[in-house]
């Protein structure tokens, strides 16, 4: 009995007209890599805002808007090169199994757009740094009072608890 393949039978490999997709994965997957570890440092190595009080963490992203703007990009952005990734592996591995690397890149895919859907990490949302614009410019006797309800609404969307706005 034998193994080997007769002279006719193919070997099956990525289609290579699809190259600068794969080069575009590869690229996408080690920028994906390199931004996730760039914001997991900083989660880490930078304050985290308040954990009660919707005034304080207003004030907090104010005081770090720059940083704010940051994290809430290198968490959120590389969901974007991830798809690139995920499409890149369907085209790569459609020839071993069209059903696995079909399902994979469904699921791959869908899990980032509904992270991009849900834009939030752990520390809030984008949309925090408008509130908090807000909060800053409207006089200081009245800032919290026209802010205090869709401040609650939104930061218990975010952290799924109701946090007091002092």
């Amino acid at each position: 009995m034998s193994l080997r393949r007769s002279p006719g039978e193919g070997v099956a490999t990525p289609d290579p007209s699809w190259r600068s997709l794969y080069r575009a994965g590869g690229v996408s997957g080690i920028l994906f890599v390199v931004l996730t570890i760039v914001s997991i440092v900083l989660v880490f190595t930078k304050p985290m805002q308040p954990s009660s009080g919707g005034a304080e963490t207003l004030k907090n992203i104010a005081s770090n808007r720059s940083l704010y703007i940051l994290k809430q990009v290198l968490w959120l952005g590389p969901s974007a090169l991830a798809i690139v990734v995920f499409l890149a592996l369907y085209r790569a591995l459609k020839h071993l199994d069209k059903s696995y690397a079909a399902i994979g890149a469904l699921i791959g895919i869908a899990s980032e757009v509904l992270t991009l859907a849900y834009p939030t990490t752990g520390e809030g949302g984008s949309v925090l740094v408008y509130l908090s614009d807000q909060y800053m410019s409207a006089p200081p006797m009245h800032n919290a009072q026209p802010l205090r309800l869709p401040l609650r609404v939104l930061l218990h969307r975010i952290t799924y608890r109701l946090l007091p706005v002092s």
